[in-house]
Parts: structure tokens; C-alpha cells; sequence
């Protein structure tokens, strides 16, 4: 039997695995931090988009209530039908409102922008056949606005 000069250094096996477990916690804390701080900028970016869409539908509110006064006004209401129709025209273009006449229905057409990719698109349909002009909101919805393109560079889905 030898003797040995110097320290020795003895790691038991509950050691390691203390050492280990100490090593997957910090992994996983380091994991769970950068997932919560991901989270939370998609949180804020979410927060601005709800915001301008808000602004954006309140904006169109505001013009469907300017609509909604124009086509109760007496103009609209009272006299033939082409003299409301070029009045109801008139005060649209007034308000930046498309009218348009498609197979003898009539269409009020206006947008409000969202953000600099989507704006909120609004299509009412008016009826004249009565003395009081009512409508109908046929789309109130956000589009795109700018043509999406693929990136087809990587062969991902071939």
C-alpha cells in the first residue's frame, strides 16, 4: 500500500448531482427570462396596433355619424330621386366618401388608416326607396394595404 503526499479531492455523488441541478435551474431561469422579456415587447407591440385600430374605428364612427346626419338632413329626404342622389354625391365628396352606383344599388365607400400596412375599410349601402334614407354597413374590416411578398429563398416548404 502507497501513501499519496497532497490533498485529494473527493466529490461524492450527491455533489454532482446537486451541481447538476444547480446547472438546469440557472439554464431554465435564463430560458424563462428571455421568454417573459419576448412576451412583453409582443405585448407592447400588440397594445400600439389595438391603439391605432381604436383611433382608426373611432375616426370612422365619426364619419358614419357625419353620414348618418347628412342623409337624415331634409335634402336627403324629401324630392325626387336624382336630386337626393347629387345632393347625398355632393356631401360625400365633401367628406372624402366615394359614392358609387353599382346594379341599382348605391354604396358609400370610405377607409381610415390603421397604420402604414392596414387601413379600416367601411361599405354602406344606402336605400332610397322610402322617404327617410336608411343604410346598411355591408364591410366594416382592416385590409393590407401594402402587396405582401414571399420570401421564397429558403427551400422550406419543396
Amino acid at each position: 500500500m502507497t501513501t499519496r503526499n497532497g490533498y485529494s479531492l473527493n466529490i461524492g455523488s450527491t455533489s454532482l448531482v446537486m451541481i447538476f441541478a444547480v446547472i438546469c435551474l440557472t439554464v431554465f431561469a435564463v430560458m424563462s427570462y428571455l421568454t417573459a422579456a419576448r412576451e412583453s415587447e409582443l405585448a407592447k407591440k400588440y397594445a400600439v396596433h389595438t391603439t391605432a385600430y381604436y383611433a382608426a374605428d373611432s375616426r370612422a364612427v365619426n364619419t358614419l355619424a357625419s353620414l348618418d346626419k347628412t342623409l337624415s338632413s331634409p335634402e336627403a329626404c324629401c324630392g325626387d330621386i336624382n336630386g337626393r342622389k347629387t345632393f347625398i354625391a355632393q356631401q360625400c365628396a365633401a367628406q372624402n366618401v366615394t359614392f358609387q352606383e353599382q346594379n341599382g344599388k348605391i354604396y358609400l365607400l370610405y377607409s381610415e388608416i390603421i397604420d402604414t400596412t392596414q387601413s379600416l375599410q367601411v361599405i354602406i349601402q344606402l336605400d332610397l326607396s322610402s322617404t327617410a334614407a336608411s343604410y346598411k354597413v355591408v364591410e366594416w374590416k382592416s385590409v393590407h394595404t401594402q402587396e405582401y411578398n414571399i420570401d421564397h429563398s429558403l427551400n422550406v416548404y419543396r
